[in-house]
């Protein structure tokens, strides 16, 4: 498990941060795999092996950045090796733009201890392209042992991630529509629909709600005993064959590989179906204790910052109130709609607002909002806003479609329908 202050690994220690972690000039065991792909990143063959291997230097994300783009040195090995890797990357790119792989692009945030554990600062994390460098080789390693194990019927764990429910897509073709977007309906969407709804939104302001949108439409991705596809990656067949002190589904896929590679036919699990939903299971209760440590900190955090005032955006609305997201740095909190300034709100669900009575004041979702920090306990992680006295909230980043009043309705049958700004 990853918690900001720390990581907790599946693997005792002793295997965890010694045996199976790479040191310089330190020989490892491993079970390797050879990808050949031509020009575009499409797969040609694969081989998977045993072996020993020795690594020469440890490279962060951020020294593999520095190398991209210059030219190679013969004083400096690792530069030719790094330039390759980019050259095989921008292949693999290619190939994932023209397959259709979902195209999400949301901020994440790394919270920043001081030296006695204290929250000192909540910053945007650096977005490289050396994190989807080491992405898309391990997603083609993942294809490379999902196709084997296919190809040979051996037993295996797979990481499934099903077509959207029509129950969880209701809300966002709602939402698109108030937005001015609009996406294919009906069992055929696929992640290429999704892409050109977020590629519109590019540098639009309500972007992010439209990526976090989409992202929330997602199902939970999980694990099986059969290969039944990843829709966000676009891929026919995937497993998780990297990372094993990360997962246990990743010792399953070795143990039927290492079988394969030796000439012996892997043994038959009947618990496999058991195995699958137990360590699916496990790993929604991690995001969860993940999420939640997370959330603490930022509530911690912004316990210092009572009286403070933010900008954010209204990121979410129930029949309560509404949730709002900072803009510096990412934290969201609830505005009670007791909180509500100098009316009485109608919750309407259908046009994502609240609406005043008297005032016609509106708080819509996508609506940028100016929020004062009222409460913060970190042991509950309530953390309570009020919009700024004063401060006037922005155009809606949504604009829903005015409705006619029943006392002047126009003459033509089609009602009156409200101009859109644009």
């Amino acid at each position: 498990m990853y918690f900001p202050d720390r990581v907790i690994p599946m693997l005792p220690e002793r295997l965890s941060n010694g045996l199976c972690s790479l040191r310089p000039d330190e020989d490892r065991y491993c079970l390797a795999v050879h990808i050949w792909i031509d020009s575009g990143g499409v797969m040609k063959k694969y081989k998977f092996l045993r072996g020993l291997m020795l690594s020469r230097a440890r490279l962060t994300y951020n020294i593999v950045e520095e190398y991209q783009g210059k030219t190679p040195t013969d004083e400096n090995p690792v530069s030719h090796l790094i330039a390759n890797l980019y050259g095989a990357y921008k292949s693999l790119a290619e190939e994932r733009d023209k397959r259709g792989a979902l195209n999400l692009n949301l901020p994440e945030y790394k919270i920043i201890f001081d030296s006695v554990g204290n929250v000192a600062s909540i910053s945007p994390r650096a977005q490289l392209e050396s994190h989807r460098l080491i992405e898309a080789f391990m997603i083609a390693a993942n294809v490379a042992a999902a196709d084997y194990l296919l190809k040979h019927k051996a037993p295996g764990i797979y990481r499934v991630h099903e077509t959207p429910s029509a129950e969880k897509m209701e809300g966002l073709y709602q939402l698109l529509h108030m937005a001015g977007y609009s996406l294919a309906k009906g069992a055929g969407v696929t992640a290429t629909h999704f892409n050109r709804v977020l590629k519109k939104a590019e540098g639009t302001p309500e972007q992010q709600l439209i990526h976090t949108s989409v992202l929330r439409s997602q199902m939970q991705a999980f694990y099986s005993e059969e290969n039944l596809g990843h829709f966000g990656l676009s891929l026919q067949k995937y497993c998780h064959f990297t990372s094993p002190i990360r997962r246990y589904s990743d010792l399953i896929v070795h143990r039927s590989l290492v079988d394969l590679i030796s000439g012996h036919k892997p043994e038959k699990k009947r618990n496999l179906p058991e195995i699958a939903l137990h360590i699916s299971e496990t790993e929604r209760k991690a995001m969860m204790a993940e999420r939640d440590a997370s959330d603490r900190y930022k509530v911690s955090y912004m316990s210092k910052k009572l009286g403070d005032v933010f900008a954010g955006t209204i990121t979410g609305l129930n029949e309560y109130g509404l949730f709002v997201s900072l803009s510096e740095n990412g934290v969201t909190g609830f505005v009670p709609i007791r909180n509500l300034p100098g009316d009485f709100y109608h919750y309407d669900k259908k046009q994502a607002r609240f609406h005043g009575q008297r005032t016609r004041r509106n708080f819509t979702l996508g609506q940028e909002i100016v929020v004062r920090v009222l409460e913060a306990n970190a042991m509950t992680g309530s953390l309570i806003f009020a919009p700024e006295a004063g401060e006037t909230t922005t155009g809606p980043a949504l604009r829903p479609k005015k409705k006619a009043d029943a006392r002047h309705k126009p003459k033509n049958k089609g009602g009156f329908k409200g101009k859109r700004r644009k």
